[in-house]
């Protein structure tokens, strides 16, 4: 197991059960010069024992009862400390027959309390797991308020609170605070009214976002993926588990670019490079299995406006999660940048998705498209730098950068009182950006474009709001392709849509 933590990429194991064991210190392997040797066998595979789980609980009225348990509870202190750990894992845990909530409350507190004086002097704290009918956030802390040792942290298991007390995830871990000391992590489903464990990705707890709250939080411990032998076989889940969520970089481009040629879109290898130019600190992706499996992007102009784009998964590992974790990476970033807004244009079947991260629709977008076959770039007209004033102006932002990287690999036609992008696309030459001050300046443009190309095939995004663009694309030979919903998180932004004639791509905006 050890060495399956280690090529999964894993920090830390946290022992719970050994060859059906929980009483651990009774093991040959925990005894004498073996428990040195273990120690240092984990040790040498650069793992660290993150916490030392017991089956310790404290609801009993019997102070025997308890009494057996705090012994218990020594003991794995002893060998927590001796393996380096700091600290036990221990319950609640349940309401017993005949005795009501205040009173094993009290039962509870107290064996912890005493458990906590007992071990102090071996150095190895006490963690009280969100567990049985004390599983809420709001159970846990009043048992912490009651005995009021600020030695003593918590254990969070988001799927404990869910399937025992009710308890959303989403805001938890903020209650916990500074209390937190180590936190479970598995996936769970609603199965004929029943809570039951599932592959990570494949249930309901909002994995990311979690994690997500974490951070803001600045938790420093662990997070213990956790998983028992009963559920499934553990070599396939921890295997789940262990998918590495990165930042993309120039090694990824050819498997980038497969993944968005899988799905059918235009983005050639040039456009993933320019988005890792762009947002190098934007562009994420999950690897598993040892290859890229899943990315989404976020470039950000300035903190104003953040766009997401490039929302793809390889169709072998859909259902997952993978997107889900992606955007909320994402969106923990802009957050954390302080961006404004975050827009993206989504497919319907995407929208579900997006509208629990937060987004709401703004406007419909569609893509045209014109047939031919895919042309070549061709020498335009230069690149001016009034256009920025002229795309700040439309879109609200400024998009400077992007512009400047677009100019290098685009013909540009402009005039007085607009201006005009195209570059080469994997089945389809791109119309845009296009901004314009009307549209009898838009219209010149764009059949400027296409008269000097007229066997080429393209693509061109834009909103049927502008139905001067609409017009203009009707007339040009265009016809109504996909219709999407761009979205909005955040503070509203519209710019002037009346002046945007074809967007930069749906992942630049």
């Amino acid at each position: 197991m050890t060495q399956m933590a280690v090529t999964s990429g894993y920090e830390g194991v946290e022992l719970r059960f050994l060859e059906g064991e929980d009483s651990l210190w009774k093991l040959p392997v925990f005894q004498g010069g073996a428990l040195a040797d273990a120690r240092r066998g984990i040790a040498d595979r650069g793992l660290f024992i993150a916490c030392v789980g017991t089956s310790c609980r404290f609801h009993f009225s019997d102070p025997q009862e308890r009494r057996r348990w705090l012994d218990e509870g020594r003991r794995m202190a002893e060998l927590a400390a001796a393996l380096g750990s700091p600290g036990i894992r221990v319950f609640g845990d349940k309401i017993q027959p005949g005795a009501d909530r205040d009173s094993t409350r009290g039962w509870i507190a107290d064996g912890i309390r005493q458990l906590a004086e007992e071990i102090r002097e071996i150095g190895v704290a006490v963690w009280l797991e969100t567990h049985g009918d004390f599983a809420s956030s709001a159970e846990t802390m009043e048992i912490l308020r009651v005995f009021g040792d600020s030695t003593t942290g918590v254990v969070w298991d988001p799927a404990n609170a869910l399937s025992d007390g009710g308890e959303q995830p989403i805001g938890v871990a903020g209650v916990f605070g500074s209390t937190l000391r180590h936190v479970h992590l598995r996936d769970l489903d609603c199965r004929e009214g029943k809570w039951e464990p599932v592959l990570t990705g494949e249930g309901r707890l909002p994995l990311p976002e979690i994690v997500s709250e974490l951070r803001k939080i600045n938790y420093g411990g662990f997070i213990s993926f956790e998983w028992e032998k009963k559920w499934a076989d553990p070599m396939i889940a921890m295997a789940v588990s262990a998918e590495q969520l990165r930042l993309l970089n120039s090694g990824d481009l050819a498997a980038a670019f497969e993944l968005s040629a899988s799905a059918g879109w235009n983005q050639t290898v040039e456009d993933w490079s320019m988005l890792m130019e762009l947002a190098p600190e934007g562009c994420f992706g999950i690897e598993a299995d040892g290859r890229l499996v899943s990315t989404t992007t976020l470039v950000c102009y300035g903190q104003r406006l953040a766009w997401i784009g490039m929302v793809l998964t390889n169709a072998e590992y859909r259902g997952r999660g993978f997107a889900r974790r992606l955007l909320a990476e994402a969106l923990d970033r802009a957050d954390s940048m302080g961006v404004k807004t975050v827009k993206l244009d989504a497919t319907d079947q995407g929208r579900p998705l997006y509208e629990k991260l937060g987004f709401s629709s703004e406007q419909a977008i569609e893509r045209w498209t014109r047939t031919g076959s895919p042309g070549l770039t061709r020498s335009a007209h230069k690149f001016h730098r009034y256009v920025h004033d002229l795309d700040r102006e439309a879109v609200g932002v400024d998009r400077s950068e992007l512009l400047e990287m677009l100019s290098k690999r685009s013909d540009i036609y402009k005039s007085a009182n607009g201006f005009l992008f195209s570059r080469d696309g994997r089945t389809a030459r791109y119309l845009g950006p296009c901004v314009a001050s009307d549209g009898p300046a838009a219209q010149a443009l764009i059949s400027e474009l296409i008269d000097a190309s007229p066997q080429d095939r393209w693509f061109w995004d834009l909103f049927p709001a502008n139905r001067d663009a609409v017009a203009i694309a009707s007339k040009l030979g265009f016809v109504r392709q996909r219709c999407l919903t761009r979205m909005t998180r955040g503070r509203p932004l519209l710019g002037r849509n009346d002046m945007v004639y074809a967007i930069a791509g749906f992942e630049l905006g």
